[in-house]
């Protein structure tokens, strides 16, 4: 009877791994590839699983915000398109992930292929921003992000795409009419439709304006000024044209220190206080005394 029962489990779990699907293997010979979306020319190396894309000279088109596809501000974008594993179907990648600057994504709930594409055929374009005060020219390559592909959901890296470029070879284009771009402090450039205020800026614009105005230890944010040296108000100051503005903080005064007392705190002179008051007092009663009984 045991042994009917042991080989009808044993029957069970084969057919069980029969029926169930099995992942696909990602291993270093059956990796995404990479294209380009933003023109130029790069370089791509690969070292085991690691792919790197250096652009050595490119043209970096303006565009508007499109929180869709993940352009949450307007500015100069460059792109990369990355393929899934040829052999990695749709069951497959339904919980690849990806993650880059710490935070992580659904390949299949990003991936810009529609649902049809079929095995080796699925892409996602992943999108770099790139502000022009950031980078100081020189021939060097900069990298700019890096994003990890864990193919199979296994909690492991599959695969690492980097993306780099030389700041000397960069050149971008104007806004469009409709836009004006504000220089703040040549750490970074916003572009904001004409005639709104900074308040408009969103996203990682705000993030780094807040940065921006932030003050050291001992000091103080002042405010914006502009080429003529007038302040900027962040909610009222408008702009229709370009503008490079300065940001200017004033050193907090020093603080008062009151002067040391380095008389010893051990309470001996309220005790002799207390003692004197207290013999006082006696030799008042004392004569009290003798005063009455005289």
């Amino acid at each position: 009877m045991k042994k009917n029962i042991l080989i009808s489990i044993i029957s069970f779990i084969a057919v069980m791994l029969f029926v169930l699907p099995v992942k696909a293997d990602v291993t270093a010979d059956k990796l995404g590839t990479v294209s380009y979306l933003s023109g130029g020319t790069a370089t791509q190396s690969k070292d085991g699983s690691t792919i790197t894309i250096e652009y050595d000279e490119v043209n970096l088109k303006w565009a508007p915000a499109e929180p869709g596809i993940g352009r949450d501000v307007a500015g100069w974008w460059i792109g990369l398109k990355v393929m899934a594993p040829t052999d990695m179907g749709d069951d497959d990648l339904q919980d690849a992930t990806y993650t880059a600057n710490g935070k992580s994504g659904s390949f299949w709930e990003k991936k810009d292929s529609d649902n049809t594409a079929g095995t080796g055929n699925h892409f996602i374009n992943m999108w770099k921003r790139v502000d022009k005060t950031q980078l100081k020219a020189g021939s060097e390559a900069v990298e700019l992000i890096r994003w990890e592909f864990d193919w199979d959901n296994d909690n492991k890296v599959d695969e690492t795409v980097i993306l780099k470029v030389k700041p000397d070879k960069i050149t971008v284009e104007a806004p469009s009419a409709e836009y004006v771009t504000i220089e703040v402090a040549g750490k970074w450039t916003f572009t904001i439709k004409k005639d709104e205020t900074l308040s408009s800026l969103t996203g990682e614009d705000k993030k780094e304006l807040e940065k921006i105005m932030t003050p050291d230890s001992g000091y103080k944010f002042v405010g914006l000024y502009d080429e003529k040296n007038q302040k900027v108000d962040l909610e009222k100051t408008k702009f229709s044209q370009n503008a490079k503005l300065t940001v200017k903080f004033e050193k907090l005064p020093e603080s008062v220190k009151p002067e040391k007392d380095d008389t010893p705190k051990t309470g001996v002179q309220d005790l002799l206080g207390i003692s004197l008051l207290a013999v006082l007092v006696s030799t008042t009663g004392i004569v009290v005394l003798k005063k009455r009984y005289n």
